[in-house]
């Protein structure tokens, strides 16, 4: 990392012990040459600690979404957002890209699988295109 390099700096989403899921940092993703960012962050439901938590609203269900920013001179813009997994739906195993093509390594759910834990290996293949995420089979 270069001195000075203004996108490494403390609460970057890629550093250690930031709460995110996976990260992905220069990623020459859109053929501009400039080195874009890719992370996966989880949103799951919130318990109240004193017990008044509406019912239905505490407990295991979380959705996982990916977030695609472009650097443009030096900065990131605002990112491309997709959920890509959750609780029903598949986990986030891993992330990379491949030219122009981002690669989640996954676990799918197969018919038998509890809600807990998807057990299949997948991959779910997505392109950036006019400012949306396209899953690319």
């Amino acid at each position: 990392m270069a001195k000075g390099d203004q996108r490494f700096i403390q609460g970057h989403p890629c550093l250690p012990g930031t709460l995110i899921g996976k990260c992905k940092t220069g990623i020459l993703l859109n053929g501009d040459g400039e080195k874009d960012l890719l992370v996966t962050y989880i949103i799951g439901s919130a318990c109240f600690e004193d017990g008044t938590s509406p019912p239905g609203t505490c407990g295991n269900h979380h959705e996982e979404f990916l977030a695609v920013f472009l650097e443009k001179k030096g900065t990131y813009n605002k990112p491309v957002v997709k959920q890509v997994g959750g609780r029903n739906v598949r986990v986030i195993e891993g992330i990379s890209a491949r030219d122009s093509t981002i690669i989640l390594d996954t676990l799918e759910y197969d018919n038998e699988d509890p809600s807990c834990c998807p057990g299949k290996p997948g991959k779910l293949r997505l392109v950036l295109k006019d400012d949306a995420l396209i899953e690319r089979k």
